[in-house]
């Protein structure tokens, strides 16, 4: 499976490495331009996506046909959003929905 990273600022970042998911998600401590600019994304090829912001996690899936919003985690430790990123990358969805997601409404 195809897993590409979105940065702060929209652009696409095909290297899905340990070190380059942490610097991205370590990018969003910075507060400068964080309200136009304050989330960093995971994203496959069949829609998934783990939106990263400061406070919290969304997961959805943003494909037009199978639109699905999971849910979302708040206060979530840099070590559990690597490992949330990781799951993604790997394709690992039946464990990812495991985590615990909040609906909204």
């Amino acid at each position: 499976m195809t897993a590409w990273l979105t940065d702060r600022w929209g652009a696409d970042v095909d290297d899905t490495d340990p070190a380059t998911v942490a610097r991205l998600l370590d990018s969003l401590v910075d507060d400068a331009d964080a309200d136009e600019h304050g989330s960093v994304s995971v994203a496959d090829e069949d829609g998934w996506n783990l939106e990263f912001y400061r406070d919290h996690v969304l997961f959805e899936n943003v494909e037009r046909e199978t639109q699905e919003r999971v849910g979302t985690l708040s206060d979530v430790s840099r070590d559990d959003r690597l490992r949330l990123a990781r799951l993604l990358i790997d394709g690992d969805l039946d464990t990812l929905r495991e985590q615990g997601w909040q609906s909204e409404g």
